[in-house]
């Protein structure tokens, strides 16, 4: 008669399971639980792991957690601790999604918890002592219950915790250091080959640095700012989302220390407070003076600087207001309206490669996301009255107007602006002339804001004509003549006199008569401003002369020019 077996006898009882559940704690991670779980049995984390069929070398503690949860059922059969619990080591942070948007936005880094983890001496000495995934992240600087900054190495060994996987052979207490000591050299500088001894110092007894209320705090705020959702809160005067003020403060401490492996939790932790101050700043005048206080004008994170290089980094919006909004004043014409001055809340240019972040690098001020201003979308002179500021009696402000307008958040250098537009060379040499006769009749800060406006609304309702494409339509003399001359014979009309001719040109390119090609402006003699005026008087009796005519030529340049002429013949802005 076949005998029962053993684990049939107690009733139910698995007497092959391990007899202590040890479920991890809701903070800690892979390292962590394993070391403590083993340690309770009195083995290694290796062995502990070959006991849930685990073998082989592992190579990172992602690796690791990813056999783990491979082995839940094995281990949930073992030691009771369900699935879920073990998913749970390797689950993100609070801070994790803000820290990992912040490197891959601004320093195009795929975000990666550490392998190496910082501590706090009174956490390790409490009940269970665990290490909270928390530890790893770079930014995680301040113990939250116990006030104090968290430490980066080991008193004794002077390494980092955890930074190697040496810890899976070495049965010792969690608060005990897991690393080996460092390497042994022979004569000559030669690594010895033999096995280090494990550290084992006590990292409870490691000496303690309290964190004072104001980094406490910010490091609270901080992990408040990754914790909240995307509605909008107020620093500074500005309303920006929290995860883009969180930016700004990983921005600040940045620049002020330095975000790589090397920087300690001491360092970034001096430099906190600072950055809280800039925040709290009860509006964008004192706001700017704090930022100003701790941003270089010309480093990488809000520079004041127009160069070429600008769009190749993502910058904090809040950081770009503050700092723009401060320097304003001091900077060129030029760059006041590559930065978009005549706005509450000026920005840099077009990110560029950043553009599917523009969540992260806008304020809600600067409306919803749309297409930048196509530079094909400008004529060659502004449309009559677009910008009160400047004269409309004089055909070079309004091309200077429109070079302006093409400049707005834009890098792109008045003489490449001036040949896009066809205009003279010379026109990007005057345009400071006329900032400066501007400034000093004081309508520049209008002139800017009336420019932003226009820019705005072109931005929402961009001109229906391409005038890059007209333009070059346009040099073609006899394409012009030739479509107004079958324009008149289908009308049954005379022949266009050479003043309809010009005026024809003017509303199918968006030019004047000034900057028109050499057989079309016969009807103003050179450098004659009353033959100009009296041009410009006869302007508004062509058009309602000569409107039938004009359309049909603009219709039958559409049917056979080699590039197509879209939209009506001309244009106003809403």
């Amino acid at each position: 008669m076949a005998s029962a077996l053993l684990r049939s006898v107690p009733g139910g009882y698995d007497i092959q399971a391990l007899p202590i559940r040890i479920d991890p704690h809701p903070l800690e991670g892979t390292a962590s639980w394993l070391r403590r779980a083993a340690h309770r049995y009195g083995l290694t984390p290796r062995q502990l792991l070959a006991l849930f069929g685990i073998t082989g070398q592992v190579t990172s503690a992602a690796a690791l957690h990813r056999r783990l949860v491979a082995a839940a059922a094995t281990i949930e059969q073992q030691i009771g601790v369900p699935a879920h619990a073990l998913a749970g080591l390797d689950a993100p942070t609070t801070l994790d999604p803000l820290v990992g948007d912040y490197l891959r936005v601004y320093h195009d880094l795929a975000y990666e918890p550490r392998r190496w983890s910082r501590y706090c001496p009174d956490c390790l000495a409490g009940d269970p002592p665990i290490w909270p995934r928390a530890w790893h992240n770079p930014f995680y600087l301040v113990c939250p219950e116990h006030a104090l900054v968290l430490r980066d190495t080991c008193p004794a060994c002077r390494q980092r915790p955890l930074h190697a996987l040496s810890w899976i052979g070495q049965d010792a207490p969690p608060w005990t250091c897991p690393s080996r000591l460092p390497v042994l050299r022979g004569p000559y500088g030669r690594p010895r080959r033999v096995t280090r001894p494990f550290c084992g110092h006590d990292l409870r007894t490691a000496p303690r640095r309290r964190a004072d209320d104001r980094q406490l705090l910010a490091q609270l705020l901080l992990t408040e700012l990754a914790d909240r959702d995307a509605t909008p809160m107020k620093v500074c005067g500005i309303w920006a989302p929290a995860r883009v003020i969180g930016h700004a403060v990983l921005e600040l401490l940045d620049a002020a220390a330095g975000t790589d492996t090397d920087t300690t939790a001491d360092r970034l932790a001096a430099h906190l407070p600072a950055a809280l101050r800039v925040l709290q700043q009860p509006d964008r005048d004192s706001g700017g003076r704090a930022a100003a206080d701790q941003l270089s004008p010309t480093g990488p994170h809000a520079p004041i600087v127009a160069g070429t290089d600008l769009p190749r980094r993502a910058r904090n919006p809040v950081l770009a207001a503050l700092q723009l909004h401060h320097h304003g004043p001091e900077l060129t014409p030029a760059a006041q309206l590559t930065f978009r001055c005549g706005a509450p809340l000026p920005r840099y240019p077009s990110p560029g490669p950043h553009e599917q972040d523009w969540l992260l690098l806008r304020l809600p001020e600067h409306g919803p996301h749309q297409a930048p201003l196509d530079p094909v979308r400008i004529p060659q002179v502004l449309w009559p009255g677009a910008v009160p500021s400047i004269p409309a009696d004089s055909p070079v402000h309004a091309a200077i107007a429109a070079l302006a307008l093409a400049r707005m958040g834009s890098i792109r250098p008045f003489g490449l602006i001036a040949f896009d537009l066809a205009l003279p060379t010379r026109t990007a040499t005057t345009v400071g002339a006329t900032w400066r006769r501007l400034q000093r009749s004081g309508h520049w800060q209008a002139f800017l804001t009336e420019l932003e406006t226009l820019h705005r609304r072109l931005e929402q309702s961009p001109p229906p004509i391409n005038y890059r494409d007209r333009r070059l339509l346009g040099e073609d003399t006899h394409l012009l003549a030739a479509a107004l001359d079958y324009a008149a014979d289908q009308l049954a009309l005379d022949p266009p006199d050479p003043a309809a001719r010009t005026r024809f040109w003017e509303l199918f390119s968006g030019g004047d008569i000034t900057y028109a090609p050499e057989p079309l402006r016969a009807p103003v003699l050179p450098d004659d401003d009353v033959s100009y005026r009296q041009y410009v008087a006869a302007r508004d009796g062509l058009d309602r002369t000569c409107g039938a005519l004009f359309h049909a030529a603009h219709e039958a340049i559409h049917r056979n020019a080699a590039i197509p002429v879209h939209g009506p013949l001309t244009w106003q802005p809403p």
